[in-house]
């Protein structure tokens, strides 16, 4: 089992050789600074700026000039700029960027959309249980 998923894997990566750019570019980030890695630097600095209590909402420079598309996978980092680290709660880095929403924060209408979904079930099952 074990080497029929290693050979998928290599399958999976010659097929498309960007996955293992991705992965490369996540193991040293600053090797591609103004390339490939800009938008995953530029949200570590995001978040740095944020320190500890944040630059206040609304109030983040990032979005504006540094960060593309904050409005996609990166607005985690702006709203650890804004809000700082007691707001953000976790510390980022520490998996590669990957195309996986925030629920109910990331921008787009099918993950809104699966998420309240989501939490319309739960709150029917809620709603029969009692």
């Amino acid at each position: 089992m074990f080497l029929l998923g290693l050979s998928g894997l290599i399958g999976l990566i010659l097929a498309a050789p960007y996955r293992i750019s991705r992965l490369t570019a996540f193991l040293d980030p600053w090797q591609d600074p103004l390339g490939s890695e800009f938008q995953s630097i530029q949200s570590l600095l995001a978040i740095g700026l944020g320190d500890i209590l944040g630059t206040s909402f609304l109030r983040g420079k990032q979005k504006y000039f540094y960060l593309p598309e904050p409005h996609n996978n990166f607005i985690f980092a702006v709203i650890a700029e804004e809000l700082g680290l007691i707001g953000a709660v976790v510390v980022i880095g520490v998996l590669p960027v990957t195309v996986l929403t925030l629920p109910f924060l990331s921008y787009g209408g099918s993950s809104l959309l699966i998420n309240y979904a989501a939490v319309g079930i739960l709150l029917n099952i809620e709603n029969n249980a009692v």
